[in-house]
C-alpha cells in the first residue's frame, strides 16, 4: 500500500500549523458522505495518509481514510483506519490481534454491519496497534521493547486517541477486539469502564485465561509458542522478518493465509512487509506479557488494575460488580485451535453471569471467517441485548455436557474464588519422552532457563528430528492425552505449528545452521 513516507508527512506537519494539535480533511476514495465528513482534531496531531475504497458484498461502494495520529503523552504515531465521522449515531473503535492490523476491519466487517440497522449511521475507529502495519515501532532495540507492549502504556493511548475523536461524558464508543485485541479490551473494560459503552470480545475469554492455560494439560501443550515467543522474541522476529539466502522473509508469506477472499492475501502480505519490516516481530514482542494482565494471580479478583482516582482507601482498586459494568459480550469458534471455548469459556460465567456469548462454526479467526454473525450480535448487543443468551445460559444449558465437563473445567471455582492447581500430565509427558521433551524446553520454548535459547544449530536439530519427536509425543498415554487435542491442526505442539509455517519447511539443513551467521544477533 502507498502510504506518504515519513519524512514528507513530517515536512506536511512542521509547514501546516504552529500550535500543538494540527489535522487535514482526508482525501477520501469514494463519495460516501459518511467517509467526507472528516473529524476535527482536538488532542493529537493527526495527518492524513490515504484513503481506500472497494466494493462491497452487497454491491455497494465503501470508502474509508486511514488517519496517522501522535498520542500526546507516549508520543507514538499511530495510523488509524476510519470509516464515518463523529456525528455518526452508533460509534466503535476496533482493536486487532495477532497476526492482524486495523485495515482488516474494513475488509470483512464493514460490509456486513452496512447491512445492519445501523446502515450508514456508524463510525468504524481501527487503530494498527503498537508496532504493527504503519503504526510506529521501536525496531529492534530489545531495551526500547520492555514496556513498549505493556497494556498500561497502551491504555494511556487510547485515553489520548478517545480524546482526538472526540468522546467523554456522555458519548464512549462500543469497543470491539479480537484476540490480543481482545486481551487489550477487556483490561480496558475492567480497568477502565467508564471508557466504553460497551464490549465485544472473540476468541479471548474474560478472565482465568492465565490460570486455566496452566492447569488444563491439554492448554499446556497448546501453550509451548507462547513461551517460544515470549523467551526468544529476537530470534523469532530476525528469522521471519529478514529476507534470506535471496528468498523474501517467510513470516508475511506464511500469515497472509489467515486472510481469506479475493486478493486478501497479497494484501496482508504486503501489510505485513511495509512500512516497516519488522511488523510482524512487534506482534511477537506481545507475547512478553500474559493474555489477561488485568486479573489477580489466583484468578480470585478480575480487576487489580485501575486509575489512582478509583482506589479505596487502602490503595486497592474498587471491586468489579457486573451489574454496574457496561454490557459485555463474548464470541468463541467452535473450531478454534488456540483458544477454544470448550476448554476456556465456562469459568467465566462464575464472575460474570451476565455476560452475553455465542459460538460461531469458525477457527480463530471469528472476524474473518463469519463477519455476518459477528455483525448481527454487534446489531443485537447494541439495539437488542435481551434477544443474546448469557454465557450461564449457555454453560448451564443443554451445551452443559459439552463445554462443562470434569475433564476440561473440573478446576473451575464454583463461586468464581481461586483457582486450585490439578495434576500436571505435563511432568509425566517429560518423563515417557525425554529426548524429545528435552530437545523442546532446551531449545524451542526455553522453559528450563527461561531465558532466550535459540539458534541456528538447535533449531536444525529439532526440525530434522521433529517426527521422531511427535511420534513419541502421541504414543505415549500422558502425552497423548495432551496432544491429542492439537492432532487435526496436524502438530503435537502449537510451537511446531509455528516452526512449520515459518522455518523448518523453509530451510534447508545447512541453511537453518547457517542461520546464525545470517541474522543480527545483537542483544
Amino acid at each position: 500500500m502507498a502510504f506518504l513516507c515519513p519524512w514528507l508527512a513530517a515536512f506536511l506537519f512542521a509547514i501546516g500549523s504552529n500550535s500543538c494539535c494540527w489535522a487535514t480533511k482526508s482525501e477520501c476514495a469514494g463519495t460516501d458522505a459518511a467517509c467526507l465528513a472528516g473529524d476535527d482534531t482536538s488532542l493529537l496531531q493527526a495527518r492524513v495518509r490515504k484513503g481506500f475504497a472497494q466494493e462491497g458484498s452487497h454491491g455497494a461502494r465503501q470508502a474509508w481514510r486511514s488517519e496517522s495520529v501522535t498520542c500526546n503523552v507516549s508520543k507514538v504515531d499511530y495510523c488509524i483506519q476510519v470509516y464515518g465521522n463523529r456525528t455518526a449515531k452508533y460509534r466503535f473503535v476496533l482493536l486487532h490481534g495477532f497476526p492482524d492490523f486495523g485495515q482488516s476491519w474494513m475488509w470483512y466487517l464493514l460490509p456486513e454491519m452496512r447491512k445492519r440497522a445501523f446502515s450508514d449511521d456508524f463510525q468504524f475507529i481501527a487503530p494498527d496497534l503498537r508496532g504493527v502495519g504503519c503504526t510506529q515501532s521501536p525496531g529492534r532495540v530489545m531495551e526500547a521493547q520492555k514496556e513498549f507492549y505493556d497494556h498500561n502504556n497502551m491504555i494511556q493511548d487510547l485515553k489520548d486517541i478517545w480524546k482526538h475523536y472526540g468522546f467523554g461524558r456522555g458519548e464512549m464508543p462500543w469497543v470491539i477486539a479480537h484476540d490480543w485485541g481482545a486481551a487489550l479490551g477487556w483490561n480496558l473494560y475492567f480497568r477502565n469502564p467508564e471508557m466504553v459503552a460497551g464490549f465485544v470480545g472473540m476468541s479471548v475469554p474474560p478472565m482465568y485465561h492465565n490460570q486455566l492455560k496452566q492447569l488444563d494439560p491439554r492448554l499446556q501443550a497448546i501453550d509451548t509458542y507462547y513461551d517460544s515467543f515470549k523467551f526468544n522474541q529476537h530470534f523469532w522476529a530476525d528469522v521471519i522478518t529478514t529476507p534470506l539466502y535471496g528468498h523474501n522473509a517467510t513470516g508475511p508469506e506464511a500469515f497472509a493465509v489467515w486472510f481469506p477472499g479475493p486478493g486478501r492475501r497479497n494484501d496482508a502480505r504486503e501489510l505485513f512487509s511495509h512500512p516497516h519490516p519488522e511488523s510482524l516481530g512487534s506482534h511477537i514482542m506481545w507475547y512478553q506479557y500474559p493474555l489477561d494482565q488485568h486479573s489477580s494471580d489466583d484468578g480470585s479478583e478480575p480487576r487489580t488494575q485501575c486509575d489512582p482516582e478509583d482506589r479505596d482507601i487502602s490503595g486497592a482498586c474498587k471491586p468489579f460488580e457486573e451489574k454496574h459494568w457496561p454490557l459485555a459480550g463474548y464470541i468463541g469458534g467452535a473450531k478454534d485451535f488456540w483458544l477454544n471455548p470448550k476448554r476456556m469459556a465456562c469459568c467465566s460465567s462464575r464472575k460474570m453471569p451476565r455476560l452475553k456469548f455465542d459460538v460461531l462454526p469458525t477457527d480463530h479467526f471469528v472476524p474473518h471467517d463469519d463477519p455476518a454473525s459477528v455483525s448481527v450480535f454487534i446489531e443485537k448487543m447494541v439495539l437488542d441485548p435481551d434477544e443474546l443468551s448469557t454465557l450461564h445460559q449457555f454453560c448451564e444449558g443443554p451445551n452443559k455436557t459439552e463445554y462443562w465437563t470434569a475433564e476440561t473445567q473440573s478446576f473451575c471455582p464454583a463461586g468464581g474464588g481461586k483457582v486450585e492447581p490439578n495434576a500436571s500430565y505435563y511432568e509425566d509427558c517429560k518423563k515417557e519422552c525425554p529426548v524429545a521433551v528435552g530437545a523442546l524446553e532446551s531449545c524451542i520454548t526455553s522453559r528450563l532457563g527461561r531465558t532466550a535459547t535459540m539458534n541456528g544449530r538447535c533449531v536444525a536439530s529439532y526440525c530434522k528430528n521433529i517426527a521422531a519427536y511427535e511420534m513419541c509425543l502421541r504414543t505415549q498415554p500422558a502425552c497423548k492425552f495432551m496432544t491429542d487435542f492439537s492432532a487435526a491442526y496436524g502438530v503435537v505442539v502449537t510451537s511446531h505449528a509455528f516452526l512449520n509455517l515459518t522455518i523448518c519447511n523453509n530451510f534447508t539443513q545447512a541453511q537453518l545452521i547457517g542461520l546464525d551467521g545470517q541474522l543480527n544477533n545483537d542483544p
